[in-house]
């Protein structure tokens, strides 16, 4: 009898893109600093810890802290996850915290977001009565995920399945490929067919379970350059040093200083550019599929009248930092402890994207903030890698790729640094005026 060899998983085959595959031998067990939020109780690993409040049920797995939140009477209102850091307090929070308004109170959900607006860390807040609200910080870099069907949040959609266990795939799977292309799922889309991702600087409606722009409001003040220095300097000095006072495992991610400097504006971009949603997307890289544009359209549609260049830079923080760079950060090696980006702060985005064009085309706040408070920062290239890692980076990684995943690989680099030069041609060049 002759045996027959089975052919190996092909790695370009979309299989790892499909989480209703994946999801079959997937283990919740293996869920570093996870949760799952819902009405009555939820599946998880028996180990995780459990709180229920109205009727609302928090699994957790033991890493990840949970902060119970109170009214100014003292009323249970809800939890914060994550790690938390307010910086005007001088406090890192933990076991418990109190938003200084009672519940009944008519402007008690203000002050939620008044409140939850000063804080920086990384964390996500479920206040489950009386408002039935969901939000995450400023760069949702701990991602909540939400299935509307059956009333659940979790950080992952692995923990949204089904009562089969099984994860059904959505739509646009196919056409986003993560696994094949690196692209991302933008606008709160998932892999998940019935689930979405809260955008940064939402609200999620725990009642409609729809979400909702918080900030901004309307259009951004202008913020005056030299106040903005030393104001954003004094944030992001004191963000890490109260990481490590409150003993955070501490892992810092440069990410957000792009915000400030018009990353994606593009020569010919002025205030009143016209701006579409496939245009948008072409700027980010993002997979062009009409559900996708449908939601661009959406989304532009709800943007509080600000001009155009804000508005692309809203995007790209929303969108990037909120679709991407938020639910990296459970991937991670240091997942176990956390990932605090210093530049996640609202007061700190405000003063960013309310600097002069100019100044902001300049890279005029971090370079300024370099000069001022770290001048021996700038000896180093921004987002360059030495070529010894580099290198050693590459051929670590294409080492063990099939022949066939090799050379689809090469064209996408070939491919990316061609539309890299192409976006440099077109960027604005440095010290450029704009119309106001």
């Amino acid at each position: 009898m002759t045996a027959v060899r089975r052919r190996p998983r092909r790695h370009d085959d979309g299989w790892f893109d499909q989480p209703s595959r994946l999801a079959a031998g997937f283990d919740p067990s293996a869920l570093v600093g996870h949760f799952v939020i819902g009405r009555g109780e939820q599946h998880a690993p028996a180990y995780w810890a459990s709180h229920t409040l109205a009727g609302w049920t928090l699994r957790s797995e033991p890493s990840l802290p949970v902060i119970e939140l109170a009214d100014a009477a003292g009323t249970s209102t809800g939890w914060l996850l994550g790690h938390p850091i307010d910086i005007e307090a001088r406090v890192i929070l933990h076991g418990s915290a109190r938003i200084d308004t009672r519940a009944d109170d008519p402007g008690f959900a203000d002050a939620v977001e008044r409140w939850l607006g000063r804080l920086g860390g990384r964390f996500a807040a479920v206040i489950v009565q009386p408002l039935g609200r969901a939000y995450v910080d400023p760069f949702g870099s701990l991602p909540l995920v939400f299935e509307p069907r059956t009333q659940r949040l979790a950080s992952s959609p692995f923990l949204l399945a089904d009562a089969s266990g099984s994860v059904p795939d959505s739509t646009l799977v196919a056409a986003v490929a993560p696994y094949r292309s690196g692209r991302y799922y933008p606008l709160g889309a998932t892999p998940h067919a019935h689930a979405r991702l809260l955008l940064p600087s939402h609200a999620l409606d725990l009642g409609t379970f729809e979400q909702s722009r918080v900030w901004p409001t309307g259009p951004l003040p202008t913020a005056d350059p030299d106040t903005a220095v030393e104001r954003v300097g004094d944030l992001l000095e004191a963000t890490p040093t109260y990481a490590a006072l409150g003993r955070i495992p501490v892992f810092l991610s440069g990410a957000g200083p792009e915000i400030a400097r018009g990353r994606k504006w593009l020569r010919d971009d002025r205030t009143d550019t016209r701006l579409t949603a496939a245009g948008l997307f072409e700027r980010l890289g993002l997979a062009s599929h009409p559900e996708l544009l449908r939601l661009g359209e959406e989304w532009l549609a709800e943007v509080p009248g600000l001009h155009a260049l804000d508005t692309i830079d809203l995007f790209f923080l929303e969108v990037c930092h909120g679709g991407w760079a938020g639910p990296v950060t459970l991937g991670l090696p240091e997942a176990w402890g956390t990932t605090i980006r210093p530049f996640a702060h609202r007061e700190i985005l405000e003063l960013a994207l309310g600097l002069p064009l100019a100044y902001r085309t300049d890279d005029g706040l971090r370079q300024e903030i370099v000069r001022r408070r770290w001048p021996e920062l700038a000896a180093f290239r921004v987002n360059h890698v030495p070529l010894r890692y580099s290198t050693a980076e590459r051929i670590a990684r294409t080492a063990h790729m099939p022949t066939g995943a090799l050379r689809r690989a090469r064209r996408v680099v070939a491919a990316r640094r061609t539309a890299a030069e192409r976006r440099r041609r077109d960027s604005n060049p440095r010290g450029r005026d704009y119309p106001t």
